[in-house]
């Protein structure tokens, strides 16, 4: 072959750089990941911000952005007064429970002295009849089966006289 008509062949020698990236393994659920090779990291693209997007309404007054701040605040108000009110509640709820533990403490005392003043009632009762029997077996022993009395009126009589006037006092 002539030298002129020799293909032209470029020997294209690619020279590997090792870059510190290109030294770095990433591990993705327990299983190494080759990194990213230079080409494909020119070629990754940045998106532009949220902003910078233009969105095409047939309505003049519709702002889309501004329909899902709206839509925002409002929750975000929403929220807050539920916040609110569920405060209110527990603390209705507190006070509700200190109220209630503070009267179910009186009625334990109220019940307490109920069940004394009943106690007491019962013994004295109790007693009243005692009483009352050991009067009328008195009144047996003193009467004869006749009905008169068995002590004569004059064994009474300085009992049975005022003492002052000196009279009979029945």
């Amino acid at each position: 072959m002539l030298p002129s008509k020799a293909p032209n062949r470029s020997c294209k020698k690619t020279h590997h750089h090792n870059t510190p990236l290109d030294n770095i393994l990433i591990m993705k659920n327990e299983a190494f990941v080759p990194s990213k090779s230079s080409r494909q990291r020119e070629k990754a693209y940045v998106r532009s911000p949220l902003k910078e997007i233009i969105v095409i309404s047939s309505d003049k007054d519709e702002q889309p952005g501004h329909d899902n701040s709206r839509k925002i605040l409002e929750l975000e108000h929403t929220v807050q007064n539920l916040m609110k009110e569920t405060q209110i509640a527990k603390d209705a709820q507190e006070l509700a429970e200190k109220v209630l533990a503070c009267v179910e403490e009186e009625l334990d005392d109220i019940r307490e002295e109920a069940l004394q003043e009943t106690s007491n009632t019962i013994q004295a009762q109790e007693e009243a009849e005692k009483k009352l029997a050991d009067c009328e077996g008195e009144l047996e022993e003193i009467r004869d089966k006749s009905g008169e009395p068995k002590i004569e009126t004059s064994q009474l009589e300085p009992d049975a006289t005022c003492k002052i006037c000196t009279l009979t006092m029945w």
